[in-house]
């Protein structure tokens, strides 16, 4: 669809993939088929390309895919297909290779990682589980230093790499690139069920991505028994409904 809302266009029916992100060329979607268990206590599946061809049989991905290149994402992987994500790692994955590109970050622990984001700088921003809490990391390559900034999860980063956006304990939250100034954008206090100083996975709680241009955050809210999506203008703090019925959008 348009930015506004306009010019809906189905690009498949009766499947159960979620949480689809635009390739940076636009030509492709990475998408989730998602898998639950309450021992694992976040989201994982198999990963899907809409326009593009993969074929990497059972390989499981954790929480939320971004797009590095066009033929590459940031992911986490464990040592135990589809168990207890022990010994995580988060690397780059070639979906036309099907294999490791390269590690990025990883951990001699049982914490959990899911839903990494890789900015323009080389930088990373991603969730860790430790003991059952949820919180956004920032983790930089060039002086290997990883960073815990607050409980939430879903972080992605600006389009200049300065900004990430996280989902906390009452809303969407901007934090700077050092987690050093964080404030929240989008209340949505008494709308979700808090678990763990966060918003729980238990109603599809949202999870924001900017505009290209930085100037807004796209995102659904509930409404009743279903969800809308949501443009969000920073400066002026003006929330706008584009749609009825939709979750976890991406921009185009």
């Amino acid at each position: 669809m348009n930015a506004d809302g306009t010019g809906v266009e189905t690009v498949r029916e009766g499947n159960k993939h979620m949480m689809p992100v635009w390739s940076p060329d636009k030509e492709k979607i990475l998408v989730v088929a998602p898998i639950f268990r309450e021992r694992l206590g976040s989201l994982y599946g198999f990963l899907s390309v809409y326009g593009g061809q993969t074929n990497c049989g059972r390989q499981f991905f954790y929480g939320r895919q971004r797009w590095v290149t066009n033929q590459e994402i940031i992911t986490v992987r464990t040592d135990e297909e589809g168990g207890i994500p022990f010994h995580p790692k988060i690397l780059i994955w070639d979906i036309a290779k099907c294999s490791v590109s390269r590690e990025i970050y990883e951990e001699e622990t049982h914490n959990g990682f899911s839903d990494p984001d890789y900015s323009n700088t080389g930088n990373v921003v991603f969730t860790r589980n430790v003991d059952g809490i949820d919180w956004v990391t920032i983790f930089h390559p060039k002086n290997e230093k990883a960073t815990t900034i607050e409980k939430g999860f879903g972080a992605t980063w600006s389009p200049d790499g300065m900004n990430v956006v996280f989902t906390g304990a009452e809303g969407l939250y901007i934090s700077d690139g050092e987690g050093r100034s964080i404030r929240k954008a989008v209340d949505l206090t008494g709308e979700y069920p808090v678990e763990n100083g966060k918003i729980a996975w238990d109603e599809w709680p949202p999870m924001a991505v900017w505009s290209p241009d930085g100037r807004y955050l796209l995102y659904h809210r509930k409404n009743g028994y279903t969800y809308d999506l949501v443009k969000f203008e920073i400066a002026a703090g003006l929330e706008t409904v584009i749609y009825t019925g939709g979750m976890y959008p991406d921009w185009r």
